[in-house]
């Protein structure tokens, strides 16, 4: 069985993955003003994610202490609100990073029941390079 028929059965009820998380959104902090809320492509951005190493959260990966349970509690309940907040750097060998500020264990926990689009919230610096993962 795995974690989203887990969820399902724990809630009774079927959770629509790809829509709680393309309805996650932009926190409401000063700081986030000029932040841009997008959705992309969940494979390309986990691609950009995976290079960002020491930080990536690989599938079955538990993450920092107990977060992705507490995401998984998050989905549970529908509390899960706030958009990842992320920005796009290049390695390198020019190869795409998506770099987490907050929220990688959300977006992991989302990767991992099968979420094909995500909102995230991009850093200004990176609105030249959104595109790349649409």
């Amino acid at each position: 069985m795995n974690l989203c028929e887990i969820i399902n059965e724990e809630i009774g009820d079927i959770i629509n993955i790809t829509k709680l998380a393309l309805s996650l959104k932009k926190e409401d902090r000063p700081s986030l003003k000029n932040h841009i809320l997008t959705d992309v492509d969940m494979n390309k951005a986990d691609r950009a994610f995976s290079y960002d190493t020491g930080f990536y959260i690989g599938k079955d990966d538990k993450g920092m202490y107990n977060r992705r349970e507490k995401v998984r509690n998050y989905i549970q309940r529908g509390v899960l609100q706030d958009a990842p907040i992320v920005h796009i750097k290049f390695g390198s060998s020019g190869e795409l990073i998506l770099s987490f500020t907050d929220g990688r264990h959300r977006f992991a926990e989302l990767r991992d029941l099968g979420a094909t689009r995500i909102n995230l919230c991009f850093t200004p610096e990176s609105k030249n390079y959104i595109s790349l993962l649409k």
